[in-house]
C-alpha cells in the first residue's frame, strides 16, 4: 500500500498507519493482492 492509497481509505495518523503495515505483514500474503 502506498501513502495515497491509505488517505484514499482514511487512515493519516502516523502511528496507525504504521501498525497497519505492521499487520499486513504478518499476513504472510503471496506476492500482493488481486485488483
Amino acid at each position: 500500500m502506498t501513502p495515497e492509497d491509505l488517505t484514499a481509505i482514511g487512515i493519516t495518523h502516523p502511528s496507525h498507519r504504521r501498525k497497519l503495515k505492521n499487520e499486513i505483514a504478518r499476513l504472510h500474503l503471496p506476492d500482493g493482492l488481486p485488483d
